[in-house]
C-alpha cells in the first residue's frame, strides 16, 4: 500500500513539475536561440598565396578572397556551418609567381575549426577521401619525408609548424602537381582544353597515391626527387590521362617530351630547395631564402607555365551533298536555290565525308537522316528517312573507302503520299523494318542513299512514288543529319543540332539544310 501511494504521490509531481515546464501538450512561447556566427581564420599555403579566390561547396557560403599575407577570414551562418574549400588564383609570396595549381580542404565542420590552414597536404587528404583511401595517409606523408605532422592536417601550417625539409617537401609536392595539370590544361584538341582545371587535378594527384603508396618520392633525408619514383609518377599521370583521351579518339597520343621536360625541372627544383634546407632552420626560414633574387630567378625558370600543346584528333573538315560544299548549301535559299536538273535528283541523297588529321585508315559508323519537301504552287509533298546505321571506312588520306549497311538495320520512312505496298493491292504512307539483308551503298567514294531505295521493293515503291510527283520548276528543300559515332565534325562547319521525327522514331543530329530549283 505504501508502496502504490508512493508511486502514485511521485508520477503527480512529475507531472506538475513538467507542466511547470512547458511541457506536456501545452506550447511554448520560448523560441530556439537565434544561431551565433563562428569566426574561422584561415591562411592559404604554397607558401603564402594572396589575392587568391575561395570558393565553398556549400552554395550558402560565399566566396572570400585572401589578403596580403595569404590569411583568410569568415564567419558561419546558419546555412554555411560546413563545406569544402576550393583555393585558385592568386601570388604565391614563395615564387613571386601566379599560383596556377589548386588547394583544397575536405568537406569540414567550421563550427569545430576556428583555425584553418589549407595546404597541399590537406589537398593530398581531400583526394583519398575522394578517392576511398584515407587509411594511405600515414603511409604516403612517410614516403614523402614528412614525419613531424603531430595534428589535424587542416591546422597545420608548413611555414610555421614544421622544419625546413618539411616546409621543402610540401613545397616541391604542390609544385610537381602544379606542372602536371598545366601541361594537361595546356593541351589542345582541335581548339578546345582536352582536360578541364577538375579532371588534371585529379589525374595528377591520383597519380602520386597510386606511385608515392609504395615507394618514397624523395632520396633518403633530402628533398631531392628520387628520379625513378618521379618518372614514375609522370608515366601514371600522362597514361591515366591519354587512356581518357583514348576513350574518344583511339589514336589520340600526348607527346612524350611533355614527361622529359617536366622531369627535367621538377630535379632543378628540388636541387634548390635540398641546398637550402641543409642550411637548416623551419618554413619561415626557407620561405625567406626562396625569396632572395638569386633564388627567386631559379624558381621563375623552372615553373614557367607551359605554351600550348596542339593535339590533333581525326576530324570531319569535310561534307558534300550533291557534290556540293557546306558552304555552298548553307548559301543556297528560297530566293537563290541551286538549279538541279530532274534526273539529278538521285544525288540529293548522296553524302561525301572526309576526315582530315589522320594518315591511316578509319572506321566510323554513322546514323542519317534526311527530309525533303518539295513545292510547287501550294502543294507540298515530304518524304522522310531515317536509318540506323551505316557503316564507313576511311583510307589514310581520310577519304571514303566503303560504305555498308548491316543486315536487321532499322530503317523508317514516311511520306506525304501514299505508295503501293508490294504484293499486295494496298498501299501506305509509312513504313518502319529491319533490312533483310546487307547493302553496299558506297559509290565513287560517296555514300549513295539512292542504292539503298532502290535495291528494295517496299523502299523503291515509296521512293519512285515520290519523284514521280516531282516535275521541272518545283522548289526542293532537302535537310540532312548525320550524327558520327568515333570521330567529331569540325564546328567551323557550323553546322547546328536539329531535330527530326518519324512517329514515335526522333533523331537529332547536326545538319544542314540546301535549297533546290528543279530544273
Amino acid at each position: 500500500m505504501f508502496s502504490k501511494t508512493l508511486k502514485i504521490s511521485m508520477l503527480s509531481a512529475a507531472i506538475t513539475t513538467l507542466a511547470a515546464c512547458g511541457g506536456g501538450g501545452g506550447g511554448s512561447d520560448s523560441a530556439a536561440p537565434a544561431y551565433k556566427g563562428n569566426t574561422v581564420n584561415g591562411v592559404a599555403v604554397d607558401f603564402y598565396l594572396k589575392d587568391a579566390l575561395i570558393r565553398f561547396s556549400n552554395p550558402n557560403c560565399a566566396p572570400i578572397r585572401t589578403n596580403a599575407q595569404g590569411q583568410f577570414s569568415f564567419t558561419t551562418t546558419a546555412t554555411c556551418q560546413s563545406s569544402e574549400m576550393l583555393i585558385s588564383g592568386g601570388i604565391d609570396l614563395g615564387t613571386g609567381l601566379p599560383f596556377t595549381g589548386r588547394l583544397q580542404l575536405k568537406n569540414t565542420n567550421f563550427n569545430q575549426a576556428t583555425q584553418l590552414a589549407v595546404t597541399p597536404l590537406t589537398t593530398l587528404e581531400k583526394h583519398l577521401v575522394d578517392a576511398g583511401q584515407q587509411a594511405l595517409l600515414p603511409t604516403i606523408l612517410q614516403n614523402l619525408g614528412i614525419n613531424d605532422v603531430d595534428q589535424d592536417l587542416s591546422t597545420f601550417n608548413p611555414v610555421t609548424d614544421a622544419n625546413a625539409q618539411t616546409a621543402a617537401a610540401v613545397f616541391a609536392l604542390q609544385q610537381l602537381v602544379n606542372k602536371i595539370e598545366d601541361n594537361l590544361e595546356s593541351l589542345q584538341i582541335n581548339g578546345t582544353s582536352a582536360f578541364s582545371a577538375d579532371q588534371a587535378a585529379q589525374i595528377a594527384f591520383l597519380a602520386v597515391i597510386d606511385i608515392v603508396k609504395e615507394q618514397p618520392l624523395f632520396k633518403d633525408g633530402a628533398v631531392n626527387f628520387d628520379e625513378n619514383t618521379l618518372d614514375a609518377v609522370l608515366i601514371e599521370a600522362f597514361s591515366m590521362a591519354e587512356n581518357q583521351l583514348q576513350a574518344q579518339d583511339p589514336d589520340a597520343t600526348i607527346p612524350a617530351s611533355l614527361i622529359s621536360d617536366i622531369a627535367a625541372d621538377s630535379v632543378k627544383l628540388s636541387t634548390l630547395l635540398d641546398t637550402l634546407v641543409q642550411q637548416g632552420g623551419d618554413g619561415q626560414q626557407l620561405l625567406l631564402e626562396l625569396q632572395k633574387p638569386e633564388n627567386q630567378a631559379v624558381l621563375e625558370e623552372t615553373l614557367q607555365p607551359p605554351p600550348a600543346e596542339i593535339i590533333t584528333q581525326p576530324i570531319y573538315g569535310d561534307f558534300s551533298v550533291a557534290d556540293y560544299s557546306v558552304m555552298d548549301l548553307k548559301n543556297s535559299s528560297q530566293v537563290q536555290p541551286i538549279e538541279l536538273d530532274l534526273k539529278d535528283i538521285d544525288t540529293v541523297v548522296e553524302f561525301n565525308f572526309g576526315i582530315q588529321n589522320t594518315q591511316k585508315a578509319l572506321q566510323d559508323n554513322f546514323k542519317l537522316g534526311f527530309s525533303i519537301q518539295a513545292q510547287t504552287n501550294n502543294r507540298t509533298e515530304t518524304l522522310d528517312v531515317i536509318l540506323d546505321e551505316v557503316q564507313v571506312t576511311f583510307d589514310k588520306t581520310g577519304r571514303i573507302a566503303t560504305a555498308s549497311i548491316n543486315k536487321d538495320t532499322l530503317l523508317t520512312v514516311a511520306s506525304s503520299l501514299n505508295f503501293p505496298i508490294p504484293g499486295t493491292s494496298a498501299s501506305t504512307s509509312y513504313a518502319s523494318f529491319e533490312l533483310p539483308r546487307a547493302f553496299s551503298v558506297s559509290n565513287n567514294r560517296t555514300i549513295s542513299l539512292s542504292q539503298l531505295l532502290n535495291s528494295d521493293q517496299r523502299l523503291k515503291s515509296a521512293y519512285d512514288t515520290y519523284k514521280a510527283s516531282l516535275v521541272s520548276g518545283n522548289s526542293l528543300r532537302a535537310k540532312i543529319f548525320v550524327a558520327p559515332t568515333n570521330y567529331q565534325i569540325d564546328g567551323n562547319l557550323g553546322l547546328d543540332v536539329s531535330s527530326m521525327s518519324i512517329r514515335n522514331i526522333n533523331f537529332s543530329a547536326p545538319s544542314v539544310a540546301a535549297y533546290f530549283k528543279l530544273k
